[in-house]
């Protein structure tokens, strides 16, 4: 994997923290809103850049576009290295069995 790839699991991870701050320390809720914010800005940033040229609601649309595809990466990658965890070490790439 290329660091970049290791960027949206370590974001949601961050989101976690920062929320789990929020409720145990006064300050956590600055943490939270400065993560999300700092996001946001980015995501924003990020749309006018790659939506120039499109139509107005292309660009609008970017950010919620760019929120959903980091946090389903960032979730599926944690939750594949909880699940998969007993096979970090499998070198003959056996296929796991699924629980029914």
């Amino acid at each position: 994997m290329s660091p970049r790839q290791f960027v949206p699991p370590l974001f949601v991870l961050a989101l976690l923290s920062a929320a789990v701050l929020a409720f145990a320390v006064p300050w956590g809720w600055y943490a939270l809103v400065g993560l999300l914010g700092v996001y946001l800005f980015a995501c924003l940033a990020a749309a006018f850049v790659h939506g120039k040229g499109q139509k107005t609601v292309v660009v609008l649309l970017l950010p919620l576009a760019y929120t959903i595809i980091h946090t389903s990466y960032g979730l599926g990658f944690l939750i594949g290295l909880l699940r998969f965890a007993n096979r970090w070490s499998d070198k003959l790439g056996k296929v796991p069995e699924w629980p029914v």
